[in-house]
């Protein structure tokens, strides 16, 4: 038998370039980048922390400012609406008649309730207290309202069309602290709608109310109304510091300038 023949060098190479073009070149899989989701550095974050501390700090000041603003302009409303039911009341007990200190009493408690419930909502620091007294404030100025027509219709207008607009003006305001009680998140715009169109249903008794307290009492009367009126727009105006303040004080000047309608024409 032939010997067999040793593989020079030569054929050796030209196996192996064979078995390379057989195998393609394998790739090295791709690699994505990862982004930073974190600051550069501890320092830098310590400092964004801190700013943010910073601003909250700033916000519960200015809403602590605002609140003793708030709290206490109505405070003062509260301590003026029980020195002026007093007044009232001791009106109507020298004039010995029980209508009068009835209707002075329902004024000048309506006022009470109305100006405590505020400033207990805006004095209380805990968050469900002054979520139940916000819906009691709210309710309240309905009450004020309708406390406020009351010696109006049933002492200044009497008869027939002071009863019906009594009636009419008590049926409004007990409808809207009703929606304020059974609704915790109720629309805005309709409880506003609603307190400024129960306000002014005096219009449709301006001549007989004109005849029974003259033209100054009635200029008292409709001045009363256009600041708790224009008092809704600093309301509304929440970006304006001190806005919930100013319509505090709108409100003040409202009630004061009816006391003064009532107590001297009423």
């Amino acid at each position: 038998m032939a010997a067999k023949k040793k593989p020079t060098e030569k054929s050796k190479k030209t196996i192996k370039s064979l078995d390379n073009k057989k195998q393609p070149a394998q790739k090295k899989p791709k690699t994505k980048a990862v982004k930073k989701v974190v600051p550069d550095s501890i320092p830098a974050f310590r400092a964004q922390i801190a700013a943010k501390n910073a601003r909250h700090r700033r916000r519960l000041k200015r809403t602590i400012r605002y609140e003793m603003a708030n709290s206490m302009s109505h405070g003062i409303g509260a301590g003026m609406a029980i020195a002026g039911m007093i007044f009232l009341i001791f009106k109507g007990i020298a004039v010995h008649e029980p209508l009068r200190i009835v209707a002075y009493t329902i004024f000048g408690s309506s006022l009470t309730v109305l100006y405590l419930a505020s400033t207990l909502y805006h004095s209380l620091p805990s968050p469900r207290a002054k979520s139940i007294f916000r819906r009691i404030d709210h309710a309240s100025i309905y009450l004020a309202i309708a406390g406020s027509y009351t010696p109006v219709t049933l002492i200044a207008l009497g008869g027939s069309l002071g009863w019906t607009l009594f009636s009419i003006v008590w049926f409004f305001a007990a409808a809207g602290i009703f929606y304020k009680s059974a609704f915790k998140t109720g629309h805005e715009f309709i409880s506003v709608s609603l307190y400024i169109a129960t306000g002014w249903m005096i219009v449709f008794a301006i001549e007989p109310l004109m005849e029974s307290v003259n033209a100054a009492g009635l200029w008292l009367f409709i001045s009363g109304g256009l600041a708790y009126t224009l008092g809704v727009i600093f309301y509304s105006l929440e970006k304006l510091p001190y806005h919930h303040m100013i319509w505090h004080l709108f409100v003040l000047a409202g009630s004061i300038t009816h006391f003064i309608a009532i107590y001297l024409f009423v």
